[in-house]
């Protein structure tokens, strides 16, 4: 395998490079972090002991990452990188969300709207 890719829904960065790093080593191989709507961090619910770690469909708040590149300041991450199409709906799981995979354009202009650069 040539760079295996982790695809972290709205984690930091920074972790999911050391966790890249400590899988690469192991496989012996490298890796790309997609960034496509990491750029504000998990969106974590209030009750995380019903609802999980974080919200993982259509969370709101939420940024498009870093831009795609191969400056990634880590030796065995190749690339951050959108991998899939950042303002595809997650599912129909707030009121008016459309289905999932399904192009939806008041989430993808609030992700382009909130990213950092």
């Amino acid at each position: 395998m040539r760079a295996g890719v982790l695809s972290p829904s709205d984690q930091r960065r920074h972790r999911e490079l050391r966790f890249g790093d400590r899988i690469a080593r192991i496989l012996r191989d490298h890796f790309i972090v997609s960034t496509a709507v990491n750029g504000r961090g998990p969106a974590v619910p209030g009750d995380r002991v019903h609802n999980g770690n974080e919200v993982l469909c259509n969370p709101s708040g939420r940024a498009l990452g870093p831009k795609p590149t191969t400056n990634t300041g880590d030796p065995l991450a190749d690339a951050f990188a959108w991998v899939g199409n950042p303002g595809r709906s997650g599912g129909a799981c707030h009121p008016g969300d459309p289905g999932t995979g399904v192009w939806y354009p008041r989430y993808a202009l609030g992700l382009a709207a909130r990213a950092d650069w």
